[in-house]
């Protein structure tokens, strides 16, 4: 069976199930990018766009967050290699009942592993990325339904499926409740997507 055909993004619309205290998203379309680690600096390498079949995001306040993204082929094996240790971006652009949009780049990490795998019925390319990253503009969000819910390691979390621009910091509502957002982790394909975040 060929590997399935994908465009070099992908895009969510979805009814509404988060609100803050602005505007509502209604939809986003997720980007992914290779690029020099300082783009004119002697470089000659060219940054291209990665075409995403899945994404793993994982959002760490003051630690080391994470970015992992499976390509779609075909992909230019070299042109990859050369880019290591540049930069590896997630980019997602909101579009708002407004009809308003908004460009925010998720993740922007140093690109420090890539791993390529083929077998009788798929190829797999993955890009790997780290950073310690900060975050210090918290948000406000009311969830009004989840996906799930539990414990872990004696913290609670919680399952949604809305997309939102959810960081470690920002101040959700659920049930009535409010708590602070600890670690985040995104989980995003063309067909299914989920955010799961601990609270505090």
């Amino acid at each position: 069976m060929p590997d399935t055909e994908y465009q070099s993004g992908f895009s969510f619309s979805y009814s509404v199930a988060a609100s803050n205290q602005n505007n509502v998203p209604v939809s986003v379309d997720y980007r992914a990018y290779l690029e020099p680690d300082v783009p004119g600096e002697g470089h000659t390498e060219e940054a291209f766009e990665i075409d995403i079949r899945y994404f793993s995001l994982g959002l760490r306040d003051g630690d080391t967050s994470y970015f992992n993204v499976q390509a779609a082929p075909p992909i230019n094996l070299d042109a990859a290699s050369n880019l290591l240790f540049g930069h590896l971006r997630l980019n997602a652009t909101y579009t708002y009942d407004s009809g308003d949009k908004l460009s925010v780049d998720l993740f922007v990490g140093t690109f420090n592993d890539f791993e390529y795998a083929e077998g009788a019925q798929k190829r797999t390319y993955t890009f790997k990325s780290s950073k310690l990253v900060v975050f210090d503009v918290p948000k406000g969000y009311t969830f009004e339904k989840v996906f799930g819910e539990g414990m872990s390691n004696g913290e609670k979390y919680y399952i949604v499926s809305s997309v939102v621009h959810l960081e470690p910091g920002d101040t959700v509502t659920v049930g009535g409740a409010n708590y602070s957002v600890g670690n985040v982790d995104y989980s995003f394909s063309p067909t299914k997507r989920t955010i799961q975040f601990r609270v505090e």
